[in-house]
């Protein structure tokens, strides 16, 4: 919702259980990315999170079974 990060009389978003958080445009979050993308919003500073912040960093995470990598990923293994 990009509201400024401090207390609030009423906030945008609202959370609907532990660990789910829903926008005021009614989009669902897990609550620890909406935290994430508030303490990035400190850290880094508003202006890299223009436009919809979530969604531009969200990425679906891709499975690795090290036995069956290819080149395409870096994997290092400690033994």
């Amino acid at each position: 919702d990009l509201e400024s990060i401090q207390k609030q009389k009423s906030y945008l978003g609202k959370r609907i259980k532990r660990g789910l958080f829903r926008s005021s445009s009614g989009y669902f979050y897990g609550a620890d990315i909406n935290g994430s993308l508030n303490i990035g919003r400190k850290v880094v500073g508003e202006a890299a999170f223009s436009g919809n912040p979530i969604e531009r960093f969200v990425v679906n995470p891709v499975r690795v079974k090290a036995y069956k990598a290819n080149s395409r990923f870096n994997i290092c293994v400690q033994n």
